[in-house]
């Protein structure tokens, strides 16, 4: 008897817990694609703009801007037939080996904009004379070139010709490619991951550490705690100092022509004494 309520009370929570589950699915997904699409378009336009196109690290932020809107429409198909179309990749073989790709492509991107625009920022706290004159809107598209046209061809075989739909329904790689997908899993894994990784630590670290030697940024940063606050007490200390220098030269301005009254009136006694 106690056993089966146990079984009962126990199959009652693994359904609860798949309800809970399914439900945050439904409503989790969407919301997270919605908001990433509208917030990165969003920022897309406001980088767009001409008065940030020339700034240097705006071509990094709009090709990050665009991965991520990309990324949050691949979201939609996988929720669209989890959710609601059970059999959405059998009719439509090419949704799968289109999502597949916008997710390899998207995700590499994110990554390498975001080490692109940190090494930028590195350059210009570091080499701030060689950061105008080599870092150039035109280097920032090179560069962007550089990263974007390998990533497109690199990820064709293993989305367009790996990829398949298995008897569930659901999109994988083929068996028969399982061998190849696990070499260009392990570097996609490096080139999304581990360089990366390793590259924006050291790169942050190293500008920390720039700024921390920088005896103006340590003075503010431990005395006035903000970059608001720094300017605020630096105005007003500038304020206070030129208005005290002032006050000296008035003082000064005033006190010169008393001490010569002094001294035309001691000089008149002792010409009447004498």
């Amino acid at each position: 008897m106690n056993e089966t309520k146990y079984f009962v009370a126990n199959q009652t929570s693994i359904y609860t817990h798949s309800t809970f589950i399914q439900y945050l699915q439904l409503v989790y997904v969407p919301c997270l694609a919605l908001l990433g699409i509208c917030g990165n378009i969003i920022c897309a336009i406001i980088f767009s703009t001409k008065p940030l196109r020339h700034v240097r690290s705006s071509s990094f932020l709009l090709v990050l801007a665009v991965s991520d809107v990309f990324f949050s429409i691949d979201l939609l198909p996988g929720w669209i037939n989890a959710c609601f179309v059970r059999s959405l990749y059998n009719g439509a073989n090419v949704i799968c080996k289109i999502q597949t790709y916008i997710s390899f492509v998207a995700s590499f991107l994110h990554i390498w904009m975001v080490l692109a625009f940190t090494a930028e920022r590195f350059f210009a706290v570091n080499f701030p004379l060689k950061h105008m004159s080599k870092c150039t809107p035109t280097v920032s598209h090179t560069i962007i070139l550089m990263i974007v046209i390998p990533v497109l061809l690199f990820y064709i075989y293993p989305s367009f010709f790996a990829s398949e739909i298995d008897k569930y329904g659901q999109c994988r790689e083929k068996e028969s490619h399982v061998r190849y997908l696990n070499h260009i899993n392990l570097i996609d894994t490096i080139m999304t991951m581990v360089l990366p990784f390793i590259f924006v630590s050291i790169i942050n670290i190293l500008i920390i550490k720039k700024l921390f030697c920088s005896n103006t940024f340590r003075q503010h940063f431990f005395e006035n705690g903000s970059s608001y606050q720094c300017r605020r007490t630096s105005y007003w200390t500038q304020y206070d100092t030129d208005s005290i220098r002032k006050q000296e030269k008035n003082k000064t301005s005033f006190d010169k022509p008393s001490s010569v009254i002094r001294r035309k009136q001691h000089s008149h006694d002792s010409t009447r004494r004498h």
